[in-house]
């Protein structure tokens, strides 16, 4: 929701541990990615947001994930994680 604190941990799976996140497009405005965490408050406009996060793994190999945030007036934004698995 709109100026509403909104939290969410990205989780990788497969590869060598440790990962990095990377956003590869921008965050709605309002949000920020700091280590695996997406967080903040968006302040507008309401809409749906497409980005990229790339994951890389200890050994190097990187995978670019497009997601999508719905950033809504009246309640929560809704993840739409759509990506296949390393």
């Amino acid at each position: 929701m709109l100026n509403t604190t909104y939290s969410y941990t990205l989780t990788a799976s497969g590869g060598a541990g440790p990962y990095t996140y990377a956003l590869a497009n921008p965050l709605p405005a309002g949000l920020t990615l700091s280590g695996s965490a997406i967080s903040g408050a968006p302040n507008g406009p309401a809409g749906k947001y497409g980005f990229g996060v790339t994951v890389t793994d200890s050994l190097s190999h990187s995978y670019t994930a497009n997601l999508a945030l719905d950033v809504t007036g009246t309640s929560e934004p809704r993840r739409d994680f759509r990506s296949s698995a390393w």
